[in-house]
């Protein structure tokens, strides 16, 4: 039995990398699609799927995965951040065709609940403190930003 030493997410964080590039073209079948609760349409093709992460690859202030599995065809990942000063967390589910390639690939992100939001607004510390526990929870340092202690 093998046992992957690499935090959860290390292999498509280093795809993502590689946006706009012929290598992460070669990751998707050509008719590959991305879905997301952020977006009212799939996006289609490796140029488009290339492009919304250009786009969106320096939206979050915060980024970690936290959880990985595979099962099949499917890679399941668990993720959370820190967009726009709030906490966020979500899935994402990659599956792959017999020869590895990425055919689709869905995500859906979801705030914590507003109630969970104002309970923590209380507390000068609340966004770094919510981070840094989870993170030290996984055993994990957390990315510096400016914005985790606004």
């Amino acid at each position: 039995m093998t046992t992957d030493t690499n935090p959860p997410g290390t292999a498509w964080t280093q795809i993502v990398k590689e946006k706009g590039t012929s290598d992460f073209a070669a990751s998707f079948t050509a008719d590959a699609s991305l879905q997301t609760s952020a977006l009212s349409k799939a996006v289609v093709g490796p140029t488009l799927i290339g492009a919304f992460f250009a786009a969106t690859s320096k939206m979050y202030e915060h980024f970690v995965f936290t959880a990985e599995t595979v099962a099949g065809a499917k890679t399941y990942r668990e993720w959370e951040g820190i967009h726009g000063g709030k906490p966020v967390a979500g899935a994402t589910i990659i599956t792959r065709n017999e020869s590895g390639l990425s055919t689709t690939s869905s995500s859906s992100k979801a705030r914590f609940p507003s109630y969970v939001n104002s309970h923590l607004a209380s507390r000068s510390d609340s966004k770094e403190h919510l981070v840094r526990t989870s993170l030290a929870k996984q055993g994990k340092q957390p990315i510096s930003s400016p914005h985790l202690n606004k």
